[in-house]
């Protein structure tokens, strides 16, 4: 199960980084950088809660 948590993080990451650079302008980005920066704090605190 976490397995595929860690898995879904990671295509999420990836997801967005691809649609950040697809934006032409700016205030597009808010809203991806977000939500990019959201799926990469998860993916650390899952990974943290998996070692301890």
């Amino acid at each position: 199960m976490v397995d595929k948590l860690l898995k879904f993080l990671d295509e999420e990451v990836e997801r967005h980084k691809d649609q950040e650079n697809r934006e032409a302008r700016p205030w597009d980005r808010g809203f991806e950088v977000g939500a990019m920066t959201e799926a990469i704090q998860l993916r650390i605190k899952v990974r943290e809660l998996m070692k301890g």
